[in-house]
Protein backbone atom coordinates (compact mmCIF):
# COMPACT_ATOMS: atom_id res chain seq x y z
CA UNK A 1 0.00 0.00 0.00
CA UNK A 2 1.34 3.15 -0.95
CA UNK A 3 -0.94 6.59 -0.35
CA UNK A 4 -0.50 10.01 -0.26
CA UNK A 5 -2.02 12.16 2.25
CA UNK A 6 -1.68 15.67 0.80
CA UNK A 7 -2.96 18.56 2.76
CA UNK A 8 -4.36 20.51 0.50
CA UNK A 9 -1.37 22.59 -1.36
CA UNK A 10 -0.28 22.85 -4.88
CA UNK A 11 1.62 23.84 -7.06
CA UNK A 12 5.20 24.86 -5.48
CA UNK A 13 3.79 23.17 -2.41
CA UNK A 14 3.45 19.91 -3.30
CA UNK A 15 6.56 19.60 -5.94
CA UNK A 16 8.86 17.40 -3.72
CA UNK A 17 5.41 15.17 -3.03
CA UNK A 18 4.62 15.27 -6.57
CA UNK A 19 8.57 14.19 -6.81
CA UNK A 20 8.32 11.43 -4.76
CA UNK A 21 5.21 10.32 -6.51
CA UNK A 22 7.24 9.97 -9.30
CA UNK A 23 9.41 7.59 -8.12
CA UNK A 24 7.12 5.24 -7.20
CA UNK A 25 4.71 4.71 -9.65
CA UNK A 26 4.90 3.05 -12.95
CA UNK A 27 5.68 5.33 -15.55
CA UNK A 28 4.17 3.14 -18.73
CA UNK A 29 0.34 3.33 -17.22
CA UNK A 30 -1.75 6.67 -17.16
CA UNK A 31 -3.12 8.24 -14.22
CA UNK A 32 -6.63 8.08 -13.08
CA UNK A 33 -8.05 11.19 -11.80
CA UNK A 34 -10.89 11.44 -9.56
CA UNK A 35 -13.01 14.77 -9.11
CA UNK A 36 -15.56 13.99 -7.41
CA UNK A 37 -15.61 15.99 -4.40
CA UNK A 38 -16.45 18.98 -6.80
CA UNK A 39 -19.24 20.13 -8.48
CA UNK A 40 -19.97 18.38 -11.88
CA UNK A 41 -20.26 21.19 -13.90
CA UNK A 42 -16.43 22.01 -12.63
CA UNK A 43 -14.59 18.88 -14.02
CA UNK A 44 -13.80 20.54 -17.28
CA UNK A 45 -11.91 23.14 -15.41
CA UNK A 46 -10.15 20.41 -12.66
CA UNK A 47 -8.98 18.62 -15.29
CA UNK A 48 -6.75 21.32 -16.20
CA UNK A 49 -5.78 21.92 -12.78
CA UNK A 50 -4.67 18.14 -12.60
CA UNK A 51 -3.32 18.36 -15.88
CA UNK A 52 -0.95 21.51 -14.55
CA UNK A 53 -0.30 20.02 -11.41
CA UNK A 54 1.09 16.38 -12.47
CA UNK A 55 3.06 18.22 -15.69
CA UNK A 56 6.47 17.07 -14.45
CA UNK A 57 5.15 13.47 -13.17
CA UNK A 58 5.84 11.00 -15.70
CA UNK A 59 2.57 9.32 -17.01
CA UNK A 60 1.83 9.07 -20.58
CA UNK A 61 -2.29 11.01 -19.76
CA UNK A 62 -4.07 11.41 -17.49
CA UNK A 63 -7.93 9.65 -17.60
CA UNK A 64 -10.68 11.31 -15.06
CA UNK A 65 -13.80 9.70 -14.56
CA UNK A 66 -17.22 12.14 -13.98
CA UNK A 67 -18.81 9.04 -11.69
CA UNK A 68 -19.24 7.17 -8.89
CA UNK A 69 -20.60 4.62 -11.36
CA UNK A 70 -18.26 4.70 -13.96
CA UNK A 71 -15.55 4.32 -11.47
CA UNK A 72 -16.28 1.69 -10.41
CA UNK A 73 -16.22 -0.38 -13.98
CA UNK A 74 -12.68 0.46 -13.81
CA UNK A 75 -9.93 -1.91 -12.96
CA UNK A 76 -7.21 0.08 -11.09
CA UNK A 77 -4.72 -2.34 -11.39
CA UNK A 78 -4.03 -0.66 -15.17
CA UNK A 79 -3.39 2.84 -13.50
CA UNK A 80 0.40 4.21 -12.13
CA UNK A 81 -1.92 6.02 -9.60
CA UNK A 82 -5.20 6.90 -8.61
CA UNK A 83 -5.50 10.59 -7.91
CA UNK A 84 -7.99 11.78 -6.02
CA UNK A 85 -8.64 15.72 -5.58
CA UNK A 86 -10.95 17.69 -3.55
CA UNK A 87 -13.78 19.72 -3.05
CA UNK A 88 -16.81 18.34 -0.41
CA UNK A 89 -15.81 15.62 1.87
CA UNK A 90 -19.03 13.94 2.24
CA UNK A 91 -20.04 14.20 -1.38
CA UNK A 92 -16.62 12.54 -2.45
CA UNK A 93 -16.91 9.52 0.06
CA UNK A 94 -20.72 9.07 -0.45
CA UNK A 95 -20.14 8.38 -4.24
CA UNK A 96 -17.55 6.36 -3.86
CA UNK A 97 -19.28 4.07 -0.94
CA UNK A 98 -22.47 3.98 -3.47
CA UNK A 99 -21.08 3.10 -6.04
CA UNK A 100 -18.92 0.08 -4.41
CA UNK A 101 -15.55 2.09 -5.67
CA UNK A 102 -14.61 2.21 -2.06
CA UNK A 103 -14.57 -1.42 -1.33
CA UNK A 104 -12.19 -1.67 -4.99
CA UNK A 105 -9.86 1.18 -4.31
CA UNK A 106 -9.25 0.04 -0.99
CA UNK A 107 -8.75 -4.04 -2.68
CA UNK A 108 -6.61 -2.35 -4.82
CA UNK A 109 -4.09 -0.71 -2.28
CA UNK A 110 -3.77 -3.85 -0.05
CA UNK A 111 -2.31 -5.53 -3.27
CA UNK A 112 0.22 -2.59 -3.30
CA UNK A 113 -1.56 -0.05 -5.67
CA UNK A 114 -0.56 3.37 -5.41
CA UNK A 115 -3.26 6.79 -4.72
CA UNK A 116 -2.72 10.53 -4.26
CA UNK A 117 -5.21 12.20 -2.05
CA UNK A 118 -5.10 15.94 -1.76
CA UNK A 119 -7.61 17.45 1.03
CA UNK A 120 -10.68 15.71 0.90
CA UNK A 121 -9.09 13.50 -1.10
CA UNK A 122 -6.66 13.08 1.72
CA UNK A 123 -9.22 13.02 4.62
CA UNK A 124 -11.06 10.09 3.64
CA UNK A 125 -8.11 7.77 4.11
CA UNK A 126 -8.48 8.81 7.85
CA UNK A 127 -10.53 7.08 10.22
CA UNK A 128 -13.62 9.28 9.95
CA UNK A 129 -14.44 12.28 8.34
CA UNK A 130 -16.03 13.95 11.86
CA UNK A 131 -12.40 15.84 11.85
CA UNK A 132 -13.66 17.93 8.76
CA UNK A 133 -17.16 18.86 10.35
CA UNK A 134 -16.53 22.36 10.66
CA UNK A 135 -14.66 22.75 7.17
CA UNK A 136 -17.04 20.92 5.37
CA UNK A 137 -21.35 20.09 5.18
CA UNK A 138 -22.81 17.23 4.73
CA UNK A 139 -25.61 18.50 2.57
CA UNK A 140 -25.63 14.87 0.88
CA UNK A 141 -26.54 13.11 3.51
CA UNK A 142 -23.74 10.74 4.69
CA UNK A 143 -24.34 8.54 7.23
CA UNK A 144 -21.08 6.19 7.35
CA UNK A 145 -18.81 8.70 7.69
CA UNK A 146 -16.16 5.51 8.22
CA UNK A 147 -13.18 6.51 6.53
CA UNK A 148 -10.06 4.16 4.74
CA UNK A 149 -7.93 4.44 7.79
CA UNK A 150 -5.02 3.84 6.63
CA UNK A 151 -3.14 5.57 9.55
CA UNK A 152 -5.03 2.58 11.88
CA UNK A 153 -7.02 4.94 14.10
CA UNK A 154 -6.12 8.62 12.81
CA UNK A 155 -8.66 10.72 11.22
CA UNK A 156 -7.38 14.12 9.18
CA UNK A 157 -8.30 17.66 8.46
CA UNK A 158 -6.43 19.45 5.81
CA UNK A 159 -5.18 23.18 5.45
CA UNK A 160 -4.26 23.79 9.26
CA UNK A 161 -2.36 26.71 9.74
CA UNK A 162 -3.11 27.31 6.06
CA UNK A 163 -5.68 29.49 6.68
CA UNK A 164 -6.92 32.99 8.61
CA UNK A 165 -5.80 32.81 11.84
CA UNK A 166 -9.65 32.99 13.19
CA UNK A 167 -10.40 29.82 10.95
CA UNK A 168 -7.26 27.69 12.50
CA UNK A 169 -8.58 28.91 15.67
CA UNK A 170 -12.05 27.45 15.57
CA UNK A 171 -10.62 24.10 14.34
CA UNK A 172 -8.32 23.98 16.84
CA UNK A 173 -11.08 24.59 19.34
CA UNK A 174 -13.13 21.60 18.06
CA UNK A 175 -10.50 19.27 17.12
CA UNK A 176 -9.17 19.58 20.84
CA UNK A 177 -12.76 18.42 21.92
CA UNK A 178 -12.81 15.66 19.78
CA UNK A 179 -9.28 14.76 20.69
CA UNK A 180 -10.94 13.39 24.04
CA UNK A 181 -12.01 10.35 22.03
CA UNK A 182 -10.44 10.67 18.24
CA UNK A 183 -6.72 11.14 17.65
CA UNK A 184 -6.05 13.53 14.69
CA UNK A 185 -3.57 14.79 12.33
CA UNK A 186 -3.80 18.10 11.17
CA UNK A 187 -1.62 19.19 7.69
CA UNK A 188 -0.43 22.45 6.48
CA UNK A 189 -0.85 22.42 3.08
CA UNK A 190 2.51 22.17 2.12
CA UNK A 191 2.78 18.71 3.96
CA UNK A 192 2.36 15.82 2.81
CA UNK A 193 2.50 12.26 4.61
CA UNK A 194 3.40 9.14 2.50
CA UNK A 195 1.91 6.27 4.00
CA UNK A 196 4.60 3.56 2.41
CA UNK A 197 3.73 -0.52 3.23
CA UNK A 198 3.37 0.79 7.12
CA UNK A 199 5.60 3.24 7.06
CA UNK A 200 4.94 6.85 7.11
CA UNK A 201 7.15 9.09 5.77
CA UNK A 202 6.76 12.77 6.17
CA UNK A 203 7.37 15.03 2.76
CA UNK A 204 7.59 19.10 3.39
CA UNK A 205 9.40 21.25 6.08
CA UNK A 206 6.18 23.14 8.15
CA UNK A 207 4.88 21.61 11.51
CA UNK A 208 1.92 19.31 10.97
CA UNK A 209 -0.22 18.29 14.37
CA UNK A 210 -1.89 15.85 16.33
CA UNK A 211 -4.51 15.71 18.78
CA UNK A 212 -5.25 13.41 21.22
CA UNK A 213 -7.12 13.12 24.66
CA UNK A 214 -7.39 17.03 24.85
CA UNK A 215 -4.17 18.06 23.83
CA UNK A 216 -2.29 19.54 20.92
CA UNK A 217 1.00 18.59 19.65
CA UNK A 218 3.21 19.81 17.04
CA UNK A 219 5.59 17.74 14.93
CA UNK A 220 7.86 19.08 12.17
CA UNK A 221 11.36 16.83 12.32
CA UNK A 222 13.76 19.93 13.27
CA UNK A 223 15.14 21.21 16.61
CA UNK A 224 17.71 23.74 15.04
CA UNK A 225 17.67 26.34 13.12
CA UNK A 226 20.82 28.19 12.01
CA UNK A 227 21.16 31.62 10.56
CA UNK A 228 23.42 33.49 8.47
CA UNK A 229 23.88 37.00 9.64
CA UNK A 230 24.40 39.73 6.84
CA UNK A 231 21.16 40.48 5.02
CA UNK A 232 19.51 37.46 6.84
CA UNK A 233 18.80 38.78 10.85
CA UNK A 234 20.37 42.41 9.82
CA UNK A 235 22.38 44.81 7.73
CA UNK A 236 25.63 46.18 8.62
CA UNK A 237 25.93 47.35 4.94
CA UNK A 238 27.45 50.38 6.04
CA UNK A 239 30.08 49.31 8.31
CA UNK A 240 30.95 46.76 5.44
CA UNK A 241 31.12 49.66 2.69
CA UNK A 242 32.94 52.04 4.79
CA UNK A 243 35.77 49.04 5.85
CA UNK A 244 36.21 47.97 2.40
CA UNK A 245 36.80 51.81 1.26
CA UNK A 246 39.36 52.47 4.10
CA UNK A 247 40.99 49.30 3.03
CA UNK A 248 41.26 50.06 -0.41
CA UNK A 249 42.16 53.45 0.32
CA UNK A 250 45.37 52.68 2.21
CA UNK A 251 46.11 49.89 -0.23
CA UNK A 252 46.43 52.55 -3.23
CA UNK A 253 43.90 50.72 -4.94
CA UNK A 254 40.94 52.57 -7.08
CA UNK A 255 38.31 53.68 -5.08
CA UNK A 256 34.93 51.18 -5.13
CA UNK A 257 31.03 52.38 -4.79
CA UNK A 258 28.57 51.76 -1.84
CA UNK A 259 27.05 49.42 -4.82
CA UNK A 260 29.89 47.63 -5.65
CA UNK A 261 30.75 46.99 -2.61
CA UNK A 262 27.39 45.61 -1.45
CA UNK A 263 27.05 43.36 -3.92
CA UNK A 264 30.02 41.23 -2.73
CA UNK A 265 28.60 41.12 0.83
CA UNK A 266 28.73 37.16 1.90
CA UNK A 267 31.79 36.88 -0.13
CA UNK A 268 34.73 35.69 2.21
CA UNK A 269 37.19 39.38 2.54
CA UNK A 270 39.53 37.33 0.34
CA UNK A 271 37.01 37.05 -2.25
CA UNK A 272 35.36 40.01 -1.66
CA UNK A 273 38.88 42.13 -2.38
CA UNK A 274 39.49 39.62 -6.06
CA UNK A 275 35.85 40.58 -6.91
CA UNK A 276 36.41 44.18 -6.30
CA UNK A 277 40.47 44.93 -7.76
CA UNK A 278 40.59 41.94 -9.85
CA UNK A 279 44.05 41.18 -8.46
CA UNK A 280 44.26 37.39 -7.59
CA UNK A 281 47.24 38.22 -5.41
CA UNK A 282 47.11 36.66 -1.68
CA UNK A 283 49.37 38.60 -0.23
CA UNK A 284 46.94 42.02 -1.13
CA UNK A 285 43.73 39.74 -0.11
CA UNK A 286 45.62 38.86 3.47
CA UNK A 287 46.40 43.16 3.43
CA UNK A 288 42.99 44.42 3.17
CA UNK A 289 41.20 41.45 5.22
CA UNK A 290 43.74 43.27 7.44
CA UNK A 291 43.27 46.68 7.10
CA UNK A 292 39.18 45.47 6.60
CA UNK A 293 39.03 44.14 10.22
CA UNK A 294 41.32 47.44 11.74
CA UNK A 295 38.31 49.53 10.64
CA UNK A 296 35.75 47.17 11.19
CA UNK A 297 36.37 47.17 14.89
CA UNK A 298 35.68 50.39 14.86
CA UNK A 299 32.38 51.13 12.99
CA UNK A 300 30.60 47.77 12.28
CA UNK A 301 28.82 47.49 15.40
CA UNK A 302 27.50 50.84 15.46
CA UNK A 303 26.32 50.76 12.68
CA UNK A 304 24.46 47.41 12.56
CA UNK A 305 20.53 47.16 12.72
CA UNK A 306 18.76 43.92 13.11
CA UNK A 307 15.56 43.65 10.55
CA UNK A 308 12.19 44.62 11.96
CA UNK A 309 10.50 41.49 14.25
CA UNK A 310 14.07 39.45 14.49
CA UNK A 311 14.20 39.31 18.14
CA UNK A 312 10.97 38.68 18.77
CA UNK A 313 11.42 35.72 16.24
CA UNK A 314 14.52 34.33 18.28
CA UNK A 315 13.01 34.86 21.65
CA UNK A 316 9.27 32.47 19.77
CA UNK A 317 11.85 30.02 19.09
CA UNK A 318 13.71 29.66 21.96
CA UNK A 319 10.07 29.90 24.03
CA UNK A 320 9.20 26.63 21.52
CA UNK A 321 12.68 24.97 22.56
CA UNK A 322 14.92 25.56 19.08
CA UNK A 323 18.57 25.23 19.52
CA UNK A 324 19.73 28.56 17.98
CA UNK A 325 23.01 29.59 15.69
CA UNK A 326 24.38 31.92 13.81
CA UNK A 327 27.15 30.73 10.78
CA UNK A 328 28.64 33.47 9.33
CA UNK A 329 31.69 34.91 7.38
CA UNK A 330 31.90 37.74 10.18
CA UNK A 331 34.42 37.16 13.13
CA UNK A 332 32.11 35.50 15.92
CA UNK A 333 32.92 38.03 18.69
CA UNK A 334 32.00 40.67 16.29
CA UNK A 335 28.21 39.48 15.63
CA UNK A 336 27.98 38.51 19.45
CA UNK A 337 28.39 41.95 20.15
CA UNK A 338 26.07 43.06 17.58
CA UNK A 339 23.88 40.56 18.99
CA UNK A 340 24.42 42.11 22.55
CA UNK A 341 23.74 45.54 21.75
CA UNK A 342 20.29 44.48 21.05
CA UNK A 343 19.73 42.21 23.78
CA UNK A 344 19.57 39.63 22.11
CA UNK A 345 22.58 37.46 22.63
CA UNK A 346 21.55 35.23 25.18
CA UNK A 347 19.17 33.85 22.57
CA UNK A 348 21.99 31.88 20.45
CA UNK A 349 23.49 28.55 21.38
CA UNK A 350 26.24 28.86 19.29
CA UNK A 351 28.70 31.72 16.66
CA UNK A 352 30.83 30.38 14.84
CA UNK A 353 32.65 32.60 12.59
CA UNK A 354 35.32 33.12 9.95
CA UNK A 355 37.84 32.54 12.82
CA UNK A 356 36.71 29.70 13.99
CA UNK A 357 37.31 27.83 10.32
CA UNK A 358 39.96 26.78 8.03
CA UNK A 359 37.32 27.43 4.88
CA UNK A 360 34.65 29.73 4.56
CA UNK A 361 31.18 29.29 2.92
CA UNK A 362 30.34 27.59 0.88
CA UNK A 363 32.42 25.37 2.31
CA UNK A 364 30.29 23.52 4.58
CA UNK A 365 32.57 23.49 7.87
CA UNK A 366 31.26 25.89 9.64
CA UNK A 367 27.60 24.72 9.36
CA UNK A 368 29.48 20.95 10.54
CA UNK A 369 31.37 22.78 13.22
CA UNK A 370 28.17 24.74 14.40
CA UNK A 371 26.50 20.98 14.53
CA UNK A 372 29.22 19.44 16.20
CA UNK A 373 29.16 21.59 19.17
CA UNK A 374 25.24 21.99 19.14
CA UNK A 375 25.21 17.91 19.75
CA UNK A 376 22.23 18.05 16.68
CA UNK A 377 22.20 15.57 14.27
CA UNK A 378 22.00 17.25 10.11
CA UNK A 379 18.17 15.77 9.35
CA UNK A 380 17.43 17.69 12.66
CA UNK A 381 18.59 21.01 10.99
CA UNK A 382 17.60 24.19 9.19
CA UNK A 383 19.82 26.68 7.43
CA UNK A 384 18.53 29.93 6.47
CA UNK A 385 20.80 32.48 4.36
CA UNK A 386 20.04 35.34 1.75
CA UNK A 387 22.33 34.17 -0.47
CA UNK A 388 23.68 31.39 -3.11
CA UNK A 389 26.93 31.03 -1.41
CA UNK A 390 24.58 29.86 2.14
CA UNK A 391 22.44 27.43 -0.35
CA UNK A 392 25.79 25.69 -1.38
CA UNK A 393 27.23 25.76 1.76
CA UNK A 394 23.97 23.64 3.04
CA UNK A 395 23.55 21.41 0.34
CA UNK A 396 27.48 20.29 0.56
CA UNK A 397 26.68 19.63 4.36
CA UNK A 398 23.67 17.75 3.61
CA UNK A 399 21.19 20.13 5.78
CA UNK A 400 18.09 21.51 4.49
CA UNK A 401 17.91 25.13 3.55
CA UNK A 402 15.40 28.07 3.10
CA UNK A 403 16.07 31.43 1.38
CA UNK A 404 15.23 35.15 2.15
CA UNK A 405 15.55 37.94 -0.31
CA UNK A 406 16.54 40.38 1.76
CA UNK A 407 19.81 40.00 0.22
CA UNK A 408 21.45 39.77 -4.08
CA UNK A 409 20.38 36.58 -4.50
CA UNK A 410 16.92 36.13 -6.64
CA UNK A 411 14.50 33.58 -6.31
CA UNK A 412 15.33 31.70 -9.56
CA UNK A 413 18.71 31.70 -8.32
CA UNK A 414 17.65 30.02 -5.41
CA UNK A 415 15.43 27.80 -6.80
CA UNK A 416 18.74 26.00 -8.58
CA UNK A 417 19.33 24.41 -5.31
CA UNK A 418 17.52 22.03 -2.88
CA UNK A 419 15.14 24.76 -1.23
CA UNK A 420 12.46 23.81 1.79
CA UNK A 421 11.26 27.60 0.56
CA UNK A 422 12.34 31.01 -0.03
CA UNK A 423 10.46 34.18 1.31
CA UNK A 424 11.27 38.02 1.37
CA UNK A 425 11.89 37.96 4.96
CA UNK A 426 12.94 35.64 7.53
CA UNK A 427 9.88 36.90 9.51
CA UNK A 428 7.82 35.94 6.21
CA UNK A 429 9.78 32.70 6.02
CA UNK A 430 8.69 31.51 9.58
CA UNK A 431 4.88 32.65 9.22
CA UNK A 432 4.90 30.44 6.12
CA UNK A 433 7.26 27.65 6.85
CA UNK A 434 6.73 26.99 10.56
CA UNK A 435 3.07 28.39 10.84
CA UNK A 436 3.90 31.34 13.43
CA UNK A 437 1.47 34.04 12.87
Amino acid sequence: MKVFLCGGGAGEQTVEANKRLNEVIDHTKPCLYIPLAMETEMYDSCYEWITGELAKVQIPYIEMIRSGAELAKKNFSDYSVVFIGGGNTYKLLKELKESGAFVKLRTYLEQGGVAFGGSAGAIIFGEDLEACNLDDPNEVGLTDTAGMDVLQGVSLLCHFTSREKEEDERSKEYLLEISEHRCVLALPEEVTLFVNDGAVEVIGERPYYSFEDGRMYRHNGLNTIIFDFDYTLGDTTNGIVLSAQYALAQMGEEERTYEEIKKTIGLSLSETYKALTGNMEEARADRFFDLFKEKADEVMVDSATLYPGVKELLVNLRAQGYRIGIVTTKFAYRVRNIMKKFDAEDLLDVIIGVGDVTKVKPDPEGLLLAVKQLGVKIEEVLYVGDSYVDAEAAEAAGMKFAGVLTGTTTREEFLKYPCACVEDTVTTLFERLFGEK
